[in-house]
């Protein structure tokens, strides 16, 4: 275990109130006390022994990605929750040019896991009754050129819309700057894309509906999306890492450059400008912080957290709430997302029945492929003891 290891933990009354459901909510918060609230229960202090795992499960941990490490075939920063024990190592170079070396506080692009904090900040305006899941688009955006298009069907990707990702190019002709949402939604308006398909007839992955809902944050609360986010998310769950990509928040802060593989890094690209789908830079500590706030009802309150973590996609074979994918590993609800974003890869799972908590934050996109039933794995091994040490107990009955 690195000795410079800091966790974020929830104190021990809060934990023990959750019992087995790492959801279940026994205390309501509004937005008037949200931040002293947060500020006694999200702790920041030293790894104490009660606070970690076993040896087996650390090395275990440790040799997955040491090894990939040591191969070439993974660079980034982990961290591993079950209740209150915690896992956090960096492995690597935030800049391989440089010889820097990734440390817990490096912040990395969270890409398409920025959906999530945008989902977030999208439903605590609807519990705030700021807007509707059923309302337009057109309320907020008079000029959007769509009509028929909701808030849900943004949140859930069923909108229809084409990927500015892929259209806007051809109308881009400004390539030595940032691509804004204003003028996103600009190109949109004047040249009216065609859409895949009609709203809400299909699932379509899409990252015009995020930066959409980006925009929206600002029209309701009069306030830059990263300024909206900070005081209502950042600031009171201390995530003192986390800020939205300019070039100058990239060189104020900690953070790491993307790669293709060690020689090459990924250059700025006009697509970086645009937010809301992607754009977050994070660290494990304070992605967990947001676990943790949402995991207690900080943020989003029972209803709220129900409707999100429920499937929209219908019988699309990978099923998506509003922000969040849904699976499961051992008959457990896994909420979570990934994310790949020029150089940089994010993995955010989180295990609802059993409050466990993976995150993986990648800055070189060669190996760095993991599926999370393997990175879950890695949080049973104390099972598998306990398990190992019965059999052995029955053995030694059978031989006497």
């Amino acid at each position: 275990m690195n000795k410079h290891i800091y966790i974020v933990f929830i104190t021990v009354f809060v934990l023990f109130s959750c019992n087995n459901s790492g959801e279940k909510i026994n205390e309501k918060v509004n937005s008037d006390n949200l931040s002293e609230v947060v500020t006694e229960k999200v702790i920041k202090h030293d790894v104490t022994e009660n606070l970690r795992f076993t040896t087996a499960v650390e090395n275990k941990i440790d040799h997955y990605f040491g090894y990939r490490n040591k191969i070439g075939r993974f660079n980034g920063v982990v961290l591993f929750a079950d209740g209150k024990k915690v896992f956090q190592k960096a492995y690597g170079y935030s800049n391989y040019r440089s010889k820097e070396k990734l440390s817990l506080n490096t912040s990395f692009q969270l890409a398409s896991v920025s959906k999530t904090v945008t989902a977030v900040a999208t439903m605590m305006l609807e519990q705030e009754g700021k807007l509707a899941l059923s309302d337009s688009v057109q309320k907020f955006i008079p000029s959007f050129p769509y009509k028929g298009i909701t808030i849900e069907q943004l949140l859930s990707h069923r909108s229809g819309l084409g990927n500015y990702v892929y259209w806007t190019e051809p109308y881009w002709k400004k390539s030595d700057s940032l691509m804004t949402n204003n003028e996103m939604l600009e190109l949109m308006s004047e040249n009216i894309p065609a859409v895949y398909y009609s709203p809400n007839r299909r699932y379509n992955y899409n990252n015009t509906n995020y930066s959409l809902l980006a925009s929206i944050i600002e029209s309701i609360s009069g306030l830059p999306f990263n300024q909206f986010l900070k005081k209502n998310i950042f600031d009171p769950l201390k995530m003192d890492h986390t800020f939205l990509y300019t070039p100058d928040n990239f060189k104020k802060y900690d953070a790491a450059t993307g790669y293709k593989n060690k020689r090459r890094p990924y250059s700025p690209f006009y697509l970086d400008g645009v937010y809301g789908d992607k754009g977050l830079f994070s660290t494990v500590g304070d992605l967990y912080k947001f676990d943790l706030g949402l995991r207690i009802g900080l943020l989003l309150n029972d209803k709220t957290k129900i409707d999100s973590y429920t499937n929209r996609s219908r019988k699309y074979r990978k099923p998506y709430g509003l922000g969040w994918r849904i699976g499961e590993y051992n008959g457990k609800k896994l909420i979570y997302h990934h994310g790949w974003w020029r150089g940089f890869k994010s993995y955010f799972i989180r295990s609802i029945d059993d409050g466990k908590t993976i995150i993986v934050l990648t800055n070189n996109l060669h190996g760095s492929k993991m599926g999370n039933s393997s990175l879950m794995k890695l949080l049973d091994y104390e099972e598998e003891l306990s398990l190992l040490a019965s059999d052995d107990a029955k053995s030694t009955k059978t031989n006497i």
